[in-house]
């Protein structure tokens, strides 16, 4: 009974789990958009200042955020603790992998991407209801995750010193993916984390 009347309670709460979230994910869109007019004189600015080890820069951001995910991951739930550490591994053994792969023969600030969209599904997906199988909560992040990063490169394909880039969409793309993973690992409110018993108010 107990279950039935739990279930009761998240189904009616629609789509959105929390509204703060759904503001933050919103604010953090619009501060990448905003920003894109001014980002190549900020990059200008900053690569003299970062060479000759920028990928070692973008590693070390990696790592700093790994650290932090996993120590919430491991005092997020006991459920699948351990595992969830492993998967958290995997997205950084696949974040150093685009970074040395994809991400080889690129323009350094391409690979602020991978980052970027993480941090967006991470965002996303904390907003949203996400049911065991997934359900028209994660569905809608998703959809938004895929519109964000194509609106993100039709407006620099409007920009002066800005263009667009399939590649770069993919890039978009896979940071979500890698964000979207980190969320269902690290996260208080993650279904695979925390079974269908989940305690909706934790944010």
């Amino acid at each position: 009974m107990m279950t039935a009347d739990m279930d009761e309670k998240q189904h009616a709460r629609g789509w959105i789990r929390s509204w703060p979230w759904v503001v933050a994910a919103l604010l953090y869109t619009v501060f990448m958009y905003a920003t894109l007019p001014v980002a190549p004189r900020v990059w200008f600015w900053l690569l003299p200042r970062l060479r000759p080890h920028l990928t070692r820069w973008f590693l070390a951001a990696g790592s700093v955020a790994l650290v932090g995910l996993a120590v919430r991951a491991w005092t997020a739930a006991r459920r699948r603790r351990c595992l969830a550490l492993a998967v958290l591994a995997l997205v950084a053994g696949l974040y150093v992998t685009l970074l040395f792969g994809f991400y080889a023969d690129v323009a350094p600030a391409k690979k602020a991407h991978l980052m970027e969209y993480g941090v967006l599904a991470y965002l996303a997906c904390a907003a949203v209801v996400v049911e065991p199988g997934g359900g028209p909560g994660f569905l809608l992040a998703a959809t938004y995750l895929l519109v964000a990063g194509v609106v993100d490169e039709g407006i620099q394909a409007l920009l002066p010193m800005r263009f667009f880039g399939v590649k770069d969409i993919i890039g978009n793309w896979l940071g979500a993916v890698l964000g979207m993973l980190v969320w269902t690992a690290a996260s208080p409110v993650s279904p695979w984390r925390c079974g269908r018993e989940r305690d909706w108010r934790r944010v």
